[in-house]
């Protein structure tokens, strides 16, 4: 999925924009959507959002090149979230995306030379076939993937991995925070009433 992405964008971005909206913004209950579901969005949306919305369209163009080169990203849910929850202009992402496919031309060239030492082994029976065209890269193309698709990689990921830092951080603090109150059973006043009283411990 590569230049169509141009033509689902905008489908996805009238169809679903106004039901995330709701979900990510107002806590709208939507019944096919679990409350785990809501709560793993919010944290990607809060992540993402941090680095998209509100920026200068240069930031945002560079964050569309990194999930377009990245590794081990699925890339349907890349689109859905810039088509939903990015606010970024259609035509912004169009010229960056488009830049994007050409920078990836490193990533593509080395799948091609993976994929043919892997058709290599598999008629040689040798395991090794498949590093077989790895002295073909030249210095530049080495330099090149470096630059582009391992610096993509580390930057989604970073965000991941930040992502999950936060989420453990926040409800480490929110378990701290109700530990240090005990509800105790109602104090029996004149009258016949009760009253509830908390402790700290």
């Amino acid at each position: 999925m590569k230049l169509e992405e141009l033509l689902i964008m905008p489908t996805i971005r009238y169809l679903y924009s106004a039901q995330l909206d709701e979900v990510v913004e107002g806590g709208a209950d939507i019944w096919w959507l679990s409350s785990s579901f809501r709560k793993g969005l919010k944290i990607f949306d809060d992540t993402y959002s941090e680095v998209v919305v509100g920026a200068s369209w240069p930031k945002q163009w560079f964050t569309v090149w990194m999930f377009t080169m990245t590794y081990f990203f699925n890339d349907y849910i890349c689109l859905f979230w810039f088509s939903t929850r990015s606010k970024m202009p259609y035509f912004h992402y169009c010229g960056a995306y488009v830049i994007g496919i050409c920078l990836e031309y490193p990533k593509t060239l080395f799948k091609f030379k993976l994929y043919t030492g892997l058709l290599d082994a598999a008629s040689s029976s040798s395991f090794w076939d498949v590093f077989s065209h790895a002295a073909d890269f030249k210095l530049h193309e080495i330099l090149l993937f470096v630059a582009t698709t391992c610096l993509a990689t580390l930057f989604v990921h970073g965000l991941h991995i930040r992502m999950v830092f936060r989420a453990c951080s926040g409800r480490f603090h929110q378990k701290e925070e109700g530990e240090g109150v005990v509800e105790v059973a109602p104090v029996a006043k004149k009258g016949g009433e009760g009253e509830a009283k908390r402790l700290m411990v």
